[in-house]
């Protein structure tokens, strides 16, 4: 069962769940609608697996990083999958989810929802106390009367398209109760099974020469922090954008980034500044293996926004214990609490911060 993208009140803070309000953090149980809690949660608002609606927005009115130049495609476009054996409702959903947009363990994850929401029949809905109707295989909520037009439900694929939109906008699979209380794990080794039948997608997966400036790289400028964004300004939901068409898992191959952090309202360690995570300007690029051939990815990371950081409207960058700032270039990085570990070095992620 899906939820709409709610608002979050200021004060008290609540979290819309159909037509009642439940405290943030509440336990949501039965199979009531969920909620998508948004900017000023614990940790961080993150981006995974793919890149948000507004921040692809933000890329695609310019075109994607000029290491793409020459990929057939769009990034992230899938080929199609490997056809389902007639009956087998599995092959179906994965097949679908495919299509859609889903990779790696998200297309897992998602075979799984199904069969928790659905039992993978595409023609399943369910009656809400709240009156609102759930609807085919990812039990699309009613309440997303504009986006249930887009298609038809009962259709694998068209319900597949429905649900990565809801979850691309949500950044992930929170809007799912089952996937909340964790139903869907007891179908996720069937799911593994399933997904491994269905053909690797026949993507761009993009080259990018760390160092080089792109042409195509460009500042959207200043702007208001954005709830749908999870919190972040258009410069660093740029950010976002570009390292998700980029070196995101929906486009490049191991170790790639699942995972951008974002909005997280607290101060620089051991100061009472805040943080530019705190205001909207700042992104975090989690490193997968950073001890290993992650590192690699890293770098280029690193080196593709520092080339860029004027185009992009770019303040520092921070990645393995040093920091670059236009005025200094790189310079070796102490992190102000005094920490060291790998987390505050910046060893797993890179941080970049906006003007």
């Amino acid at each position: 069962m899906v939820a709409p993208l709610a608002v979050i009140a200021a004060i008290p803070k609540v979290v819309a769940v159909g037509k009642a309000t439940a405290p943030l953090w509440r336990p949501l149980v039965g199979l009531g609608v969920a909620a998508v809690i948004a900017a000023g949660t614990l940790g961080f608002v993150v981006s995974s697996g793919s890149s948000s609606s507004a921040g692809a927005m933000l890329l695609a009115s310019q075109g994607a990083p000029a290491s793409q130049a020459g990929c057939s495609g769009q990034p992230g476009a899938a080929a199609p999958a490997t056809a389902p054996v007639a009956g087998d409702a599995g092959a179906v959903v994965a097949a679908a989810a495919s299509a859609a947009g889903w990779r790696g363990d998200n297309l897992q994850i998602a075979v799984a929802v199904s069969m928790a929401e659905s039992g993978h029949n595409p023609l399943a809905t369910n009656m809400n106390t709240n009156g609102s109707v759930d609807h085919g295989l990812w039990q699309i909520n009613s309440i997303h009367g504009a986006l249930l037009q887009r298609g038809d439900w009962r259709d694998p694929e068209d319900n597949a398209r429905m649900a990565y939109q809801v979850w691309s906008d949500a950044g992930g699979w929170t809007p799912w109760v089952t996937y909340n209380e964790g139903l869907h794990e007891r179908h996720m080794a069937a799911a593994a099974v399933i997904v491994s039948g269905v053909a690797a997608p026949a993507i761009c997966t993009p080259a990018a020469v760390a160092g080089e400036v792109d042409p195509s790289a460009f500042d959207p400028g200043d702007g208001p922090m954005s709830p749908p964004s999870g919190g972040l300004r258009p410069r660093a939901q740029n950010v976002r954008a570009i390292t998700l068409a980029t070196w995101g898992c929906d486009v490049a191959p191991q170790p790639c980034i699942s995972t951008v952090g974002g909005y997280s309202y607290r101060y620089i360690g051991g100061t009472t500044t805040l943080s530019d995570h705190a205001t909207g300007r700042a992104a975090d690029i989690m490193v997968p293996d950073y001890r290993g051939d992650g590192r690699a990815v890293g770098d280029a990371i690193a080196a593709y926004f520092v080339a860029n950081a004027s185009q992009l409207g770019l303040k520092y960058v921070i990645w393995y214990d040093r920091i670059w700032k236009p005025s200094d270039g790189w310079t070796s990085y102490g992190h102000p609490s005094g920490g060291g570990g790998d987390t505050v070095q910046h060893r797993d992620h890179v941080h970049v911060s906006t003007l």
